[in-house]
């Protein structure tokens, strides 16, 4: 996470750098925010600076892993979910008031891992039956591109030029296709025809998740400008 929130703190001072100068006329620049931000791609902590009048520009990093344990149909999933993100926005204020538009690039990918242990003396692949000893096991990874563009609506994060705190809600999501592979065990992958019927079940899966274009993400803020 260290290496990751560095960058995107990197990468956020590089944007305050060449629009922080002030503009002609334009006394709303400056201020900074460090916010911290709860929502379905985790919890983390962000900084902001207002660079015009409408413009405010963020970066923000999020974690959130959950495990997954469960029983079906005689087979033991248990796994690991990923779904924090590394973020650098810009914000559009196009009216007085809280509401904006966000654009912005996310620069982490979420990612899931999952394995399937046959707890009943054998799994199905790819409509074939194969009898397995415990410990064999189907694994199989999902994640999204390592970079997606991210679009959203807020409210919020107003004057950051004006000490004082400051609250956002943010609905967006991050643009990009889910892609999916799969493994098993060497011992499973032997048997007749178990390397083609999981690149069948692979197949299957990934055409399932090209209908999912969209990572979607909810976050709540709350944070202080100075």
């Amino acid at each position: 996470m260290k290496k990751h929130f560095l960058t995107a703190i990197a990468l956020a001072c590089a944007c305050t750098a060449s629009f922080a100068a002030p503009s002609f006329g334009d006394d709303h620049t400056g201020g900074f925010l460090v916010y911290g931000v709860g929502g379905t791609s985790g919890v983390g902590l962000g900084i902001g600076t207002q660079i015009s009048k409408n413009f405010a520009v963020r970066a923000e990093s999020t974690r959130l892993n959950a495990n997954i344990n469960k029983n079906v149909s005689n087979l033991d999933f248990s796994g690991e979910v990923k779904a924090g993100s590394d973020g650098i926005y810009a914000d559009y204020h196009p009216f007085d008031g809280a509401f904006r538009l966000t654009g912005g690039v996310l620069t982490k990918a979420p990612s899931g891992t999952l394995t399937a242990d046959p707890t009943g003396g054998g799994v199905t692949i790819g409509g074939t039956y194969y009898p397995v000893d415990i410990g064999e096991r189907v694994i199989a990874k999902v994640k999204y591109p390592s970079t997606m563009p991210y679009v959203g609506i807020g409210w919020g994060f107003t004057e950051l030029d004006k000490p004082g705190v400051k609250f956002g809600f943010d609905i967006g999501a991050g643009i990009g296709k889910p892609t999916a592979s799969q493994d098993a065990t060497p011992l499973l992958k032997s048997m007749p025809n178990a390397e083609a019927n999981i690149r069948k079940e692979e197949v299957k899966l990934n055409d399932k998740l090209g209908k999912i274009g969209v990572f979607p993400m909810l976050k709540l803020s709350v944070g202080y400008a100075f």
